[in-house]
C-alpha cells in the first residue's frame, strides 16, 4: 500500500505509474491525480505544444511511420499492416491490374482497392491504375450514354471485357 501525495488515499502499488528514479520504483501521485494533472497541463498553450513536438518527433521515426500506416488501415479498411503485407505477397508484390512492381504516387505504396458499397476489399493498386478504376465507376454509366458498350483492360497480362448494357 501507498499513499498518493495529491489525493492522500491510501491505494495499493497497482494503482501508481512505475518511476525508477524512485526508492519504491513507483511515482508518488496515483494513477488517476496523474492522469488529471497531465490533462490540465495538455490544456495549457505550453502542454499542447510540447505534447505535438512529441507527436511530430515520434511520428518522423520508423516505428511512428509504421504505426500510422497500421492505424489508417484498420480505421479506414478494417486491417491490419501485417494483412496489407500477406495481400502484396499473394499478389507477387505487383498491381492486380497491370503488374507493375512500382506503386507510383505521393506515397509510394499501393493502394487498397475496395467496393465503395459493400467495403469488400478487391487487391492492392498502383496509383494510375486506383485513379483509372475510380474514374471508371464514377462514370460507367455516362459511357453507356456515349455509345460506349464494352469496355477492356488488362489484369496481369489477361485482357478482360466488361460489357456495359446499359451502364451496369
Amino acid at each position: 500500500m501507498k499513499t498518493c501525495t495529491k489525493c492522500k488515499i491510501n491505494k495499493s502499488k497497482s494503482e501508481f505509474l512505475k518511476d525508477t528514479r524512485r526508492k519504491d520504483g513507483l511515482q508518488s501521485n496515483c494513477k488517476v491525480c496523474h492522469r488529471e494533472a497531465k490533462r490540465r497541463w495538455q490544456a495549457t498553450p505550453e502542454g499542447r505544444t510540447k505534447q505535438n513536438e512529441g507527436i511530430r518527433r515520434y511520428m518522423a521515426t520508423s516505428k511512428g511511420k509504421l504505426t500510422r500506416k497500421n492505424n489508417k488501415l484498420k480505421h479506414d479498411y478494417d486491417i491490419t499492416l501485417d494483412q496489407y503485407n500477406d495481400m502484396l505477397r499473394n499478389q507477387g508484390e505487383v498491381c492486380a491490374i497491370c503488374g507493375t512492381n512500382k506503386p507510383g504516387g505521393k506515397f509510394k505504396y499501393f493502394h487498397v482497392d475496395h467496393d465503395h458499397k459493400t467495403g469488400e476489399i478487391r487487391g492492392l493498386l498502383c496509383c494510375g491504375c486506383n485513379h483509372k478504376l475510380g474514374w471508371f465507376e464514377k462514370f460507367k454509366n455516362n459511357l453507356y450514354e456515349y455509345g460506349i458498350k464494352d469496355v477492356i483492360y488488362s489484369d496481369g497480362g489477361k485482357l478482360h471485357t466488361i460489357k456495359l448494357n446499359g451502364g451496369i
